[in-house]
């Protein structure tokens, strides 16, 4: 209980200072730099990424992983809404399939490479081959 605890408390802090410092990071450029600057509003990014030292090492892939899927997705959303791409309909459908496909293959193929508790997962779920 104690080491779940200590998990907990390490993930919420990590989250906390990951948003805290998002947000932080260009009220407190601005005022440094002086005038605006598109490269003031990429900081966030860098800093609030950085909070993963908080967290343990064997969790910071997972959360870059988590992080990432965020990014691409305001990424995406903000390609689509200044028009230079087109939405696609069902587009997290078709990533989702992507994504399924290429976990499948390396259970298939190279087991070794999953992590322990993510196989164990998929070996309930699909079986032994």
């Amino acid at each position: 209980m104690r080491k779940f605890a200590k998990s907990c408390t390490r993930s919420s802090f990590f989250l906390a200072m990951y948003v805290a410092m998002g947000f932080a990071a260009p009220c407190a450029l601005r005022p440094i730099i002086g005038k605006e600057r598109h490269w003031i509003y990429l900081s966030p990014g860098l800093v609030g990424g950085a909070m993963v030292m908080f967290e343990a090492q064997g969790r910071q892939l997972e959360l870059g992983l988590y992080c990432l899927t965020r990014a691409m997705e305001g990424w995406w959303r903000t390609m689509v809404k200044n028009g230079h791409v087109k939405n696609v309909p069902h587009g997290d459908t078709l990533l989702f399939m992507l994504a399924m496909g290429t976990m499948m293959t390396i259970y298939q193929n190279d087991r070794d490479q999953i992590a322990s508790h993510y196989l164990s997962i998929l070996t309930r779920f699909f079986g032994n081959n």
